[in-house]
């Protein structure tokens, strides 16, 4: 994600679905750029998204949804997301029978996703709180 930052990209998608495991290397890369947008480095690294288009609602911040503004705190929000689904197992954030509405609402008051069983205190406190 520090990457994208000093690229000026905003990946918009990140979700275990994206994330591409290399065992040799022993690292992770992000695929599906298909949502990113590239920054001008003279703005305030922010795109608004002017018409409504499908996005990752369970992944999204509580910015996006009021302002519909991205930044790379967009990215580091889903980043949090994305260690929940991989502490939870690859399950998807938020009740599968939940509406998008009531998803929509949860995230906006600042609805904070349970604690996964496989997550201990320290990656709790030191890498999703801060997300």
């Amino acid at each position: 994600m520090h990457y994208f930052e000093k690229k000026f990209i905003i990946h918009r998608d990140l979700a275990t679905r994206n994330c591409l495991i290399d065992d040799y290397a022993n690292r992770v890369k992000m695929s599906d750029f298909g949502m990113a947008r590239i920054i001008s480095s003279s703005s305030s690294m922010i795109y608004e998204e002017k018409y409504d288009k499908p996005f990752p609602l369970r992944w999204s911040s509580p910015e996006v949804l009021i302002y519909r503004k991205y930044s790379s705190k967009y990215d580091v929000w889903s980043y949090g997301i994305v260690l929940w689904e991989i502490h939870s197992l690859d399950k998807i954030p938020y009740k599968q029978s939940i509406s998008n509405d009531i998803i929509i609402q949860l995230i906006k008051s600042g609805h904070m996703l349970n604690k996964p069983e496989l997550a201990n205190h320290f990656i709790c406190k030191l890498l999703m709180l801060p997300c």
